[in-house]
């Protein structure tokens, strides 16, 4: 479904914006669904994908959609509970740093599958485990994770200051091992692109030589088990 020049995580990064138009030029006009955007949603008035037809923004929180800069459609539900009302409504469904979030990956993947026209395309990116820093995020207690994020990842722009409690429920795992689980539930075609390294440790300098050495290796060896990052498409 989509082809990508590299698996370092920088990569993924910088290429979300040119992906996600990829995607969205597979359809006519596509009517674009955002996940969790909130008051920061990924496109803002103005600047949409000329392909589309329709942009909306989903939130669980009315308050945080009625924050947002606005120009867009607006939908408030919980991707997890009851969808009925906005199903086969959607050819594309993105999310960005959304799914690590999810208390219930199967709930989610389960409701994208009704939210998506056929044969439309779900697309979201986030964090994985079991690269050590997002294990150590999943593992210690809520006010120590706050407390280490804060300290050595600097703020980088609005609403980086804000740190939501993490699941990774099917965000875990080889890359196959989450394609078999997502495709399990009805898709037609899913695709995980794994993606390797971080920058969790830019201030802790000892730690930056081991982490280099092992995003090395683990891009060789596609050992997708220790990717930091993914890309998952799948199609209804």
């Amino acid at each position: 479904m989509l082809l990508t020049e590299s698996s370092h995580y920088n990569y993924a990064r910088n290429s979300f914006v040119d992906k996600i138009y990829e995607v969205c030029q597979k359809f006519e006009a596509a009517d674009v669904l955002e996940l969790g955007g909130g008051r920061y949603p990924f496109y803002t008035h103005g600047k949409f994908p000329e392909s589309i037809n329709s942009y909306t923004v989903n939130d669980i929180d009315q308050s945080e959609l009625d924050a947002g800069p606005g120009g867009y459609k607006m939908a408030c539900f919980d991707v997890c509970g009851d969808v009925s009302e906005f199903e086969n409504k959607y050819d594309v469904i993105i999310s960005r740093m959304f799914a690590e979030h999810v208390a219930d990956g199967q709930a989610m993947h389960s409701n994208c599958l009704k939210l998506l026209k056929p044969g439309g395309i779900a697309f979201h990116y986030n964090p994985k485990l079991y690269s050590l820093p997002f294990f150590a995020n999943l593992i210690l207690p809520e006010a120590v994770s706050r407390a280490i994020l804060f300290t050595f990842k600097p703020k980088t722009g609005p609403g980086e200051r804000t740190k939501f409690p993490v699941h990774y429920s099917l965000c875990r795992g080889t890359a196959s091992s989450m394609e078999n689980k997502i495709q399990a539930l009805g898709y037609s075609e899913v695709q995980v692109i794994p993606f390797y390294g971080h920058n969790y440790y830019s201030h802790i300098p000892p730690l930056r030589p081991f982490e280099r050495f092992f995003t090395s290796l683990s891009m060789k060896n596609n050992w997708s088990f220790f990717s930091t990052f993914v890309y998952t498409l799948a199609r209804r």
